[in-house]
């Protein structure tokens, strides 16, 4: 069971949330502004945070960006909004938002995003797709509402770069993902291959870590068992030379 911390102002809307949030199987805190939640994290980090966007003091995309600029930013930090617009993303992402729902959402919607995030390994956006997300966004009409259409099928992506990396794998000799270094090479080129298919989707890049995944599982075994320990040091990773290079040249073998 992991601490969810919900900072709301409106008290109903609150316990709403608070209530799919154990119904998922997640215990619930909950405040009503945004200092309020900027100690409450101080004093006991949560496993993710569920803010507001427009809260009295300090609004969520502000609570983020302290806590990014003081280095408390461990967990992620999915931000709710009545409102939907290009610019609120773009905003968002640079102050270390790093998922986007809008106020009314069925629960399915958010549990499933509580899942994806409490559940998996990463705990938030890497910073390279982080950036890549706002250049792409950026280039958005700044009205265009964004947050209903992001969490949409991403089928297209990973079904064409499994097809790119299923075949430069039959390219490599007997042994290839054996070696620690082949794992890095592999999965810098399925981040690299994912980037230029969605350069100019800013939606697709903000879910760049959920395809991942489905590639590293649409590989099948052995890859798959190999691949998916790496995502909890994936930020690291990316940091990595070794995946710098492979990702930009999108070859497997130097």
């Amino acid at each position: 069971m992991a601490k969810v911390l919900l900072a709301d102002d409106e008290a109903l809307v609150a316990r709403l949330y608070a209530r799919a949030v154990e119904v998922a199987g997640h215990e619930p805190s909950v405040v009503t502004d945004g200092e309020a939640a900027f100690q409450a994290i101080v004093d006991d980090p949560p496993a993710l945070l569920l803010t507001d966007l427009n809260m009295p003091g300090l609004s969520g995309d502000r609570l983020a960006a302290r806590l990014l600029e003081r280095g408390l930013k461990t967990f992620p930090i999915i931000l709710m909004s009545a409102d939907d617009t290009t610019a609120l993303v773009v905003a968002g992402v640079r102050a270390g938002i790093d998922d986007f729902m809008v106020k009314g959402m069925a629960f399915e919607r958010l549990r499933a995003r509580l899942s994806f995030w409490l559940d998996g390994p990463f705990p938030g956006l890497p910073a390279h797709i982080r950036g890549d997300a706002s250049q792409a966004m950026a280039r958005r009409p700044p009205d265009d509402p964004p947050i209903a259409r992001l969490h949409g099928d991403l089928g297209w992506l990973v079904d064409r770069t499994l097809i790119v990396i299923a075949d430069l794998i039959d390219a490599e000799p007997d042994g290839f993902g054996e070696r620690p270094v082949d794992l890095i090479r592999l999965l810098g080129v399925i981040d690299g291959v994912l980037a230029l298919l969605a350069r100019s989707n800013g939606l697709v890049q903000l879910r760049r870590l959920e395809a991942l995944g489905a590639v590293a599982d649409g590989l099948g075994d052995p890859w798959t068992v190999r691949l998916r320990p790496l995502f909890a040091r994936f930020e690291r990773i990316a940091r990595d030379a070794t995946f710098r290079h492979a990702a930009q040249s999108l070859k497997l073998s130097l």
